[in-house]
C-alpha cells in the first residue's frame, strides 16, 4: 500500500479510567457481600430462623420484629450491593460489545475483496469438478440402461405366449454387447446370457402352460357343451313339468269355477225356492191374519174381507201350497162370516140402542114439555077454579069441592105421516162412489147395505162385491132413515105408553 492509500479513522477505545472506576465499584460491592456472608453464623445465633416467637404476647411481638428487620437489613443491602456491582459491569460489557462490533465492521471491509475473489475461483473449480461427475453419472447411467433394457426384456415376457417369447430370443440373440459397453461390457454379456437363459425357462413354461391352457379349454368347453346340453335338457324337463304344473291348475281351476258356479246355482235356486216358500208362507198367513184383524171391524168391512178372500184363487203357481192356502182360505172364510154375523147383530144392536135412547130422549123431552103444559095449564085452571070457588062461597055460601080435574089426565101420540120428496137432479149423474163406510162414518153408527135396500136405496153399481151409491143420493137417504128411526120411534113409545 502506498503513501498516497487513504487510512482509516481511528476508532476510540472505551476510557481507562471509567473502566478502573468500574472495576473499582465492582470490589467495594464483592467487599460488602463477604462482609455480611461473615455476619451470617453471628446473625443466625443471634436470631435463629427456625425459632417459634409468642407473636400473641408484647414480648413475643417485640422479638418477632427485631428477628426480621435483623434479617431483612442485611437483604436489602445485599440488593443495593448488587445492583451497585452489577450496573459498571453491565455498562462496561455494552462498551465493549459496541467497540468489538465497530472493529469487525472495519475488518470485514479490508477481508471481503480478497474473500470475493478466493470463492469465486473455489466456485469455478468446484462447477468444473462436479460437470466431469455429472457427465461420468451420465455416461455409466446410460450403459446401465442400456444393460437394464436387456434384463427387462425377460421381466417383459412374464406370461406373454410362447412365440413372442421365440421374437424376444432372436432380438436378444442378435443384440451386439461389444466395445460400446465399455468398462461394463462384461457387465453387459452377463446380463445377456442370464436374460437369454430365463426367456428359454419361459419360452418352456409358456409351451407347457398354452398345451396346458389347450388341454384345460378343451375340457372346459367339453364340460361346457355337457352342461349346455345339460341345462337344455333341464329347461324341457322343467317346462315340461311347468306344463303339466299349469295343466293341473287349469284343471284344479276349472272344477273350481264349476265347484262355485254349481254352488251358486245352488245357492240360487235354494234362494228362489226359500222366496218361494216365503212368499207362499207368507200369503197363507195374510189369509190366516184375516180373521184376527176382523176382530174390530164392522160387517161390512168382514163382509168385504169375505168377498176379497173368496175371490182368490190358487193356481199352478201356488205349487203344493194351493190346497195348504185353499184350506187356511175356507178356514178363514168362515171365522169370518161367524165374526160377519156377529158385527151384524152387534152392529143390530148398537142401532137398536141409540135408536131406543133418541127414542127415549125424544120421548122423555116431549113427555117434559107436556108436563110442564099441563102443570102450567093445572095451575091455571086451579086459579081460576078457586076464583070461582070464591065468588061462588060469596054468592051462595057453599064449600068448593076438591080440585082433581086433572089428576088422571092421559097424554097419546097420534101417527106421523111423513112424505118423500125426489129431490135428485134431472142432469146425468157422475159415476157413484158413496160407500156404506162413509155414511156410517159421517152418521156416527153403522149401517148395512141390507138396511139401505129395505128403505128403498139399492146401490147404483156394485164393484168387488162393494155397493155405491150416488152422492146426490145422501140427502134422500138421511130424510128415509130420518123418518125411519122417527116411526119405530112412535111405535115404540105407543107400546111402553100406558
Amino acid at each position: 500500500m502506498d503513501a498516497t492509500t487513504e487510512q482509516p479513522a481511528a476508532i476510540d477505545a472505551p476510557d481507562a479510567a471509567a473502566v478502573q472506576h468500574s472495576i473499582q465499584t465492582v470490589h467495594t460491592a464483592i467487599g460488602e457481600f463477604d462482609k455480611i456472608a461473615a455476619g451470617l453464623a453471628a446473625l443466625e445465633k443471634a436470631h435463629p430462623k427456625d425459632i417459634a416467637c409468642a407473636v400473641s404476647t408484647p414480648a413475643g411481638m417485640n422479638q418477632a420484629i427485631a428477628g426480621r428487620a435483623a434479617w431483612r437489613t442485611p437483604r436489602i443491602a445485599v440488593e443495593k450491593a448488587r445492583k451497585n456491582a452489577k450496573a459498571p459491569v453491565l455498562k462496561l460489557g455494552r462498551d465493549i460489545d459496541a467497540f468489538a462490533r465497530t472493529l469487525e465492521t472495519k475488518l470485514l471491509e479490508g477481508e471481503a475483496n480478497y474473500d470475493d475473489q478466493i470463492k469465486a475461483a473455489e466456485a469455478a473449480a468446484e462447477a468444473a469438478r462436479q460437470a466431469k461427475i455429472d457427465a461420468e453419472r451420465r455416461r455409466i447411467a446410460g450403459l446401465n440402461l442400456r444393460i437394464d433394457e436387456i434384463k427387462a426384456s425377460a421381466i417383459r415376457a412374464v406370461g406373454k405366449p410362447a412365440a413372442e417369447i421365440v421374437s424376444r430370443i432372436q432380438m436378444l440373440t442378435g443384440t451386439d454387447v461389444g466395445a460400446s459397453f465399455q468398462e461394463l461390457q462384461p457387465a453387459a454379456e452377463q446380463a445377456r446370457d442370464a436374460t437369454l437363459a430365463t426367456l428359454r425357462e419361459l419360452h418352456a413354461a409358456a409351451v407347457a402352460q398354452e398345451a396346458e391352457a389347450a388341454r384345460i379349454a378343451a375340457e372346459r368347453a367339453e364340460l361346457e357343451r355337457r352342461q349346455a346340453e345339460q341345462a337344455e335338457a333341464s329347461r324341457i324337463e322343467r317346462e315340461r313339468i311347468a306344463e303339466e304344473e299349469r295343466s293341473a291348475q287349469a284343471r284344479i281351476e276349472a272344477q273350481r269355477i264349476e265347484h262355485e258356479r254349481a254352488a251358486a246355482e245352488k245357492a240360487e235356486r235354494d234362494r228362489v225356492e226359500a222366496l218361494r216358500v216365503a212368499q207362499h208362507r207368507a200369503g197363507i198367513d195374510v189369509i190366516q191374519s184375516f180373521a184376527a184383524a176382523a176382530q174390530n171391524k164392522t160387517a161390512e168391512r168382514i163382509r168385504s174381507d169375505i168377498g176379497i178372500l173368496q175371490g182368490l184363487s190358487f193356481g199352478d203357481e201356488w205349487d203344493e201350497f194351493a190346497a195348504e192356502a185353499a184350506h187356511a182360505r175356507g178356514t178363514a172364510v168362515k171365522a169370518l162370516a161367524e165374526l160377519h154375523t156377529i158385527a151384524r147383530e152387534r152392529e143390530a144392536e148398537a142401532t137398536r140402542a141409540e135408536a131406543q135412547r133418541i127414542e127415549q130422549a125424544r120421548v122423555a123431552a116431549e113427555q117434559a114439555e107436556a108436563q110442564r103444559w099441563l102443570d102450567e095449564q093445572t095451575a091455571e085452571l086451579k086459579r081460576q077454579t078457586e076464583a070461582l070457588d070464591a065468588v061462588r062461597v060469596e054468592l051462595r055460601g057453599t064449600a068448593p069441592a076438591p080440585f082433581d080435574a086433572f089428576a088422571d089426565s092421559q097424554v097419546t101420540a097420534g101417527s106421523i105421516q111423513v112424505e118423500v120428496i125426489d129431490l135428485r137432479p134431472a142432469r146425468p149423474l157422475p159415476p157413484p162412489t158413496l160407500k156404506v163406510g162413509e155414511m156410517s162414518r159421517r152418521l156416527g153408527f153403522t149401517i148395512s147395505r141390507e138396511f139401505l135396500e129395505k128403505l128403498g136405496f139399492a146401490p147404483v153399481e156394485t164393484k168387488r162385491a162393494w155397493g155405491l151409491w150416488n152422492e146426490s143420493d145422501w140427502p134422500l137417504i138421511c130424510k128415509a132413515l130420518a123418518a125411519h128411526v122417527l116411526a119405530i120411534g112412535i111405535e115404540s113409545f105407543g107400546k111402553e105408553t100406558p
